[in-house]
């Protein structure tokens, strides 16, 4: 019975898990090299199967994650299109409240807070005007997390939200930090995204965009595919980005996905003239 008991244990014995960033947010995690990929594209974890009939999946890659341990809030700026950007920026409960002027006590963000940043997102989109347009600012430590890693201590965002299905939509949005880079907010967001429980075909590319080097964040998330594209602003210190989400219930293929994130680019390269 020995025996049968170790066989037993051997086939239900625990997967070990892919390594993953510890400690408290913005403290590093452990480094694991990936296996070699082309030097244009970066795959993380392994694909699953696509909701998304001919989409192209990359590659397979053995599960890897680097970066800052990121909070559940803030992961969610890559897996809810609604709140795709200013969720994890915009959080509310006790202690200090939000308040645009002064010192940076509490993140949050409200219509109207930095009236100059909401300005700059771009009016229209697709012939419409974003169906809300807020900004704010994030200090705190946990949202910040590999930004204030890289000497960023205040934040501050405005962006607009288009839906284009019940599921589905558009943000365009701009930061502005002392110091902000494409490189330090697209790394933000990827390391969300791996963070992220449920993200899976994630290939990270790095294109030309804006006179500049752009990144670019493609995934898919719980029959969702999301594209993050980061690229510099006219504006010194601060930087653009553009989120997609699109769910199969309301865009029906990739190239159909493809086709909305390509408009959305156009806006917000569009937006500085």
């Amino acid at each position: 019975m020995a025996q049968a008991g170790a066989r037993a244990r051997a086939r239900t014995g625990s997967v070990p898990r892919s390594v993953r960033p510890g400690g408290t947010a913005g403290g590093l995690g452990r480094t694991v090299r990936p296996e070699p990929v082309p030097s244009s594209a970066t795959m993380v974890s392994a694909p699953r199967r696509s909701r998304f009939p001919g989409r192209r999946r990359p590659a397979r890659s053995r599960p890897w994650r680097v970066g800052p341990s990121l909070p559940r809030p803030l992961s969610a700026l890559v897996v809810s299109v609604v709140a795709l950007v200013l969720a994890g920026c915009g959080l509310a409960g006790g202690g200090p409240t939000f308040a645009p002027d002064g010192p940076c006590l509490a993140d949050g963000r409200q219509p109207g807070a930095y009236p100059e940043l909401e300005a700059l997102v771009p009016a229209r989109f697709d012939e419409r005007p974003p169906e809300r347009l807020d900004s704010g600012r994030s200090c705190s430590r946990d949202n910040l997390a590999g930004l204030a890693a890289a000497g960023i201590t205040e934040l501050r965002f405005a962006g607009g939200l288009w839906p284009t299905g019940a599921e589905s939509g558009v943000t365009l949005a701009v930061f502005t930090a002392p110091g902000l880079t494409v490189d330090a907010l697209g790394a933000w967001y990827e390391a969300g995204a791996r963070a992220a429980r449920k993200t899976s075909n994630i290939v990270v590319t790095h294109p030309d965009l804006g006179g500049g080097t752009g990144y670019r964040i493609d995934l898919e998330n719980g029959g969702q595919l999301q594209t993050i594209v980061v690229h510099r602003a006219a504006a010194p210190d601060t930087v653009r980005v553009v989120l997609v989400g699109s769910a199969a219930r309301d865009v029906r293929t990739p190239d159909a996905h493809a086709a909305i994130v390509e408009r959305a680019v156009a806006a917000s390269l569009a937006a500085d003239g």
